[in-house]
């Protein structure tokens, strides 16, 4: 008998809450945690590169255009199945093909969960990170809103989520809507 694989996909907006996701999950429930984006990183220490916005950018464009847009979430799946994880949270999904390599890999026991947050609120959040790559500007915000949607397109990539979280609260609130969808989904 086979045990099966639960993965759970956060998608969402950039400082929608989709990584935080993933943290809590690891945290209060013990499931792994992997992102995307760790794939590059990984590359880029091989590489002896640095972890700046333009190397990774670079390096993610050379292996796509090598090696294919499923690249990145083809080597997250084989991580996974390598790990003998049981539930697995996975972040950095952006793109269609991301979506299709997990259900591919995953079927049923792969899960969308779309992160929402007004736009207003993901802003200030970002501006209290202060992180270098986050605009400073609502107006390039929302720039880099469209331009990602434009690259991605992130829209397409949503419509996969049958399940959505509000992150429009405190933290608490957010926390307690995560813990409602596990346990409707018999994943708490």
């Amino acid at each position: 008998m086979t045990t099966s694989v639960k993965v759970l996909g956060s998608v969402g907006l950039n400082g929608s809450g989709k990584d935080a996701v993933v943290d809590y999950l690891s945290q209060e429930y013990g499931w792994a945690k992997i992102s995307i984006g760790d794939m590059v990183r990984e590359l880029a220490i091989e590489m002896n590169l640095p972890l700046t916005s333009k190397s990774l950018h670079e390096i993610s464009e050379r292996y796509i255009a090598s090696n294919g847009e499923r690249f990145f979430p083809q080597t997250v799946v084989q991580k996974i199945r390598a790990s003998g994880w049981k539930k697995t949270a996975v972040s950095g999904i952006r793109t269609e093909a991301d979506v299709y390599t997990f259900q591919e890999a995953f079927g049923s026991d792969f899960i969308v969960v779309l992160i929402e947050c007004p736009d207003e609120i993901r802003f200030k959040r970002m501006m209290s990170r202060s992180e270098d790559r986050d605009p400073k500007l609502f107006e390039e915000f929302l720039v880099r809103d469209r331009e990602e949607e434009e690259l991605f397109k992130l829209s397409k990539t949503f419509s996969y989520a049958k399940y959505k979280i509000a992150n429009d609260g405190t933290f608490e609130e957010f926390h307690m809507r995560i813990d409602e969808l596990l346990s409707s989904l018999a994943l708490a």
